[in-house]
């Protein structure tokens, strides 16, 4: 648990999102680890960016972590290290969408640390979702004691109303996820309806669509609890929309 870690996406050779990855990643370093460590973010750019040119189709998770060789519980010294995992894909970025059925847990979420740092303990989400998983579901939203919205075991949520698209706050506890931001960042760009905000659970099942979004791409709610959600062509809109945005960033 006492680690910071990133996953990305590699698409035709190149990390979708990096500068915001290791931006992200840099801030979740000096929250954990001893200030005068320093991050290495032009070592793993050039790093990242070369294993990238080998793996064209792929996912990469970045973990720091304690250097602990006297095993203490709390070190007198930090040294963190990283390690890279590389799994090859087999499909192009955002070439499907796939259908998710999602559940709600009914106890309150609590992160417990800020929106920037992705910790390396999952335990609360993993229990959480293998429990669900024998349910028959494929995720599992988490609700704040007031029975907000917060997100998914490991995506971000967003729904749409007609031509209104919305995504729960940061100041829910939930992580501040890069392709959330991109996908904000693209929302804005278009022009399209767009509100970040407080939403509880009967926001979420009146609304017409919903999705879930991570480093890995985007994935269509079909089914929340006992509500089913039908697709529309505002999946492909927002698909096209995203690979626009990653086209557009690339070329400038």
């Amino acid at each position: 648990g006492e680690s910071v870690f990133a996953t990305m996406r590699v698409s035709e050779g190149k990390v979708l999102f990096l500068e915001g990855h290791l931006y992200r990643l840099e801030l979740g370093f000096h929250w954990l680890f001893d200030t005068e460590n320093l991050f290495p973010k032009e070592e793993l750019a050039k790093g990242l960016t070369e294993i990238a040119s080998r793996h064209p189709e792929a996912r990469i998770r970045v973990t720091f972590h304690l250097n602990n060789d006297q095993y203490e519980f709390v070190p007198t010294k930090e040294n963190p290290e990283f390690i890279v995992m590389v799994t090859d894909l087999e499909d192009d970025f955002l070439s499907d969408v796939p259908e998710v059925r999602l559940g709600i847990c009914d106890e309150p979420y609590v992160r417990g640390v800020p929106h920037f740092a992705k910790v390396g303990s999952y335990l609360h989400q993993v229990r959480k979702l293998k429990e669900f998983r024998e349910r028959k579901y494929d995720d599992v939203l988490f609700l704040d004691d007031h029975r907000r919205l917060t997100e998914a075991s490991t995506s971000n949520i967003f729904f749409r109303k007609d031509d209104l698209f919305m995504t729960p706050s940061l100041s829910e506890g939930l992580l501040d996820g890069v392709m959330r931001k991109n996908i904000i960042r693209y929302l804005k760009e278009a022009g399209w309806k767009f509100t970040e905000g407080h939403f509880d659970i009967y926001n979420l099942l009146e609304s017409d669509e919903v999705w879930l979004t991570n480093s890995s791409g985007i994935r269509g709610v079909t089914k929340i609890d006992r509500e089913d959600f039908s697709r529309s062509d505002w999946t492909d809109k927002l698909k096209k929309l995203v690979l626009e945005g990653i086209k557009n960033d690339q070329s400038s």
